[in-house]
């Protein structure tokens, strides 16, 4: 299902996870709704129960705009609000290499941006031959 909002709302979508993380970056789209699939929140809040620690939404939701700006692609699941790219609290190696490890077993769809400090993760329906992986 997807959930809509407001940016500012701060509508509790989990217990460690509020609509204003998700919100677009931009402010092209400041009075626009903003979506987000409740799927992608409750793999979320399994994997921060599973990681232990807080995770960083660097990106959620993204307006056509913003998604442009940033270089993301057409069709991007984050258009959909079906993607977020997150990061650790903290931005050490082993951080990062244990949140990409939890995130690889709870979704079938993750892009390895460890390189430049991220993981995207999504909830498109999977590849009939297996999970979809890349690397950043």
């Amino acid at each position: 299902m997807i959930i809509s909002f407001k940016k500012g709302e701060n509508k509790q979508l989990s217990s460690n996870f509020n609509s204003s993380e998700f919100e677009c970056n931009c402010t092209n789209c400041d009075n626009e709704l903003q979506y987000i699939d409740d799927e992608l929140i409750n793999k979320l809040q399994i994997v921060r129960d599973s990681y232990g620690d807080s995770i960083h939404v660097n990106s959620g939701y993204r307006c056509p705009f913003h998604n442009q700006k940033v270089g993301g692609k057409p069709n991007s699941s984050h258009l959909a609000g079906l993607a977020a790219d997150i990061e650790p609290k903290r931005q050490t190696l082993d951080d990062l290499d244990n949140l990409y490890e939890v995130c690889y077993n709870e979704f079938e769809n993750i892009g390895d941006g460890r390189k430049e400090g991220f993981i995207h993760v999504d909830v498109r329906p999977p590849k009939k031959t297996g999970k979809r992986h890349w690397i950043y």
